[in-house]
């Protein structure tokens, strides 16, 4: 990918997955998971991916906003190199839709990673690992959180 590379095609593909479990808030159950896949591609051929997947239950944006707010700015990014268009972010107006800002940066770090030939955790960080332990989420305080942190101590034990 050359410098000058520019982006050529935006594409936003939503998406709903189910949960495996229910997850309970304090704003009530949430049974799946809905969000956008977020595709830009550059004229070289170059893809970068990104996702936008809001959680009102935590704060963010709601699903209604945040569509709005991609069907407006994603179509904006074509012509722009993707360094130019992550540079330029802070024009687009994204303090109140925190999880389309960071859908578009993913795509845009993407294509950027792809251009220096390197991982997108590796570009990000350079010093970084390939792998990690993260946190889980073992639902609600009921007769079963035993057992399911018990499974996930398993997994971590596992991968490690």
């Amino acid at each position: 990918m050359s410098t000058q590379t520019l982006i050529i095609h935006a594409q936003v593909i939503d998406y709903r997955l189910p949960l495996r479990t229910p997850w309970h808030s304090s704003n009530g159950l949430l049974v799946e998971r809905q969000g956008w896949l977020l595709k830009l591609t550059t004229d070289d051929g170059s893809t970068g991916w990104g996702d936008c997947a809001p959680l009102p239950e935590a704060g963010t944006e709601t699903l209604a906003e945040a569509q709005a707010t991609l069907q407006t700015i994603v179509p904006q990014l074509i012509g722009y190199t993707p360094n130019t268009a992550l540079h330029n972010l802070a024009y687009f107006n994204l303090q109140d839709a925190r999880t389309v800002r960071f859908g578009i940066e993913t795509a845009l770090s993407d294509l950027l990673s792809k251009k220096n030939h390197v991982p997108l955790y590796k570009w990000l960080q350079p010093t970084s690992t390939a792998s990690l332990n993260v946190n889980a989420a073992v639902g609600h305080l009921d007769v079963g959180v035993y057992d399911r942190v018990q499974d996930v101590i398993g997994l971590i034990l596992h991968n490690n």
